[in-house]
């Protein structure tokens, strides 16, 4: 895409840039529970600010949120194909209150940035909990011997941030859904790797 808001001297010039982004910490524990069927456990995630920020391709501030996982497990019932059903709900705590973080437009997919998803910065007066959000997630897994296939929907809600309003303040959103098929390929030797697409389900208007 050409920038139209400054004199363009070559026609190829985009607004194209390349870099590292922030670096992401997991933490995942699962406590022991009496059932073979049912899991339990809680995820913490953080996001560092490592990336380039002449690029905007960081927060430029320490991101973290918590979430809890309930899992079904159906490979012993022997009564359906090898699967796995997972649950999880949690909070993000978007901590760059003065910028925000990316490009973020929930009616209209293809603006907007990728993940950790855009938050918008928070207006004076407001706290520090205004673009925070709310995360809920649901997948399904299919197991192939070592391998899987499986399915992810994630809805990402925004508690208090304000988006451009339309014409019709009800088709405002505050909302975004992302729907992610993948495969898991997991080696003799126990290595692996995952192929998965992300596919926004946001309308573009």
């Amino acid at each position: 895409q050409v920038g139209e808001d400054v004199e363009v001297k070559d026609v190829f010039e985009t607004r194209t840039r390349g870099g590292l982004g922030d670096t992401d910490l997991l933490l995942k524990l699962c406590p022991p529970i009496p059932s073979k069927y049912v899991s339990l456990g809680v995820l913490g995630e953080a996001s560092f600010p490592t990336g380039r920020k002449e690029a905007h391709f960081t927060t430029d501030n320490v991101d973290f949120g918590v979430k809890g996982l309930l899992s079904f497990n159906l490979l012993e019932t022997k009564s359906f194909v090898p699967t796995k059903v997972h649950f999880n709900l949690g909070y993000r705590f978007n901590k760059n209150e003065d910028e925000g973080y990316g490009i973020l437009n929930p009616n209209n997919p293809d603006t907007s940035g990728f993940y950790p998803p855009g938050y918008p910065p928070s207006p004076e007066g407001s706290g520090d909990d205004f673009n925070d959000m709310m995360q809920l997630g649901a997948g399904i897994e299919f197991l192939i011997q070592n391998s899987s296939l499986f399915a992810e929907f994630t809805w990402d809600n925004f508690r208090n941030a304000d988006f451009e309003t339309p014409a019709d303040p009800a088709e405002s959103n505050k909302s975004i859904y992302t729907i992610t098929p993948g495969a898991k390929i997991i080696g003799a030797n126990g290595n692996g790797m995952i192929l998965a697409m992300d596919i926004n389900l946001n309308p573009e208007d």
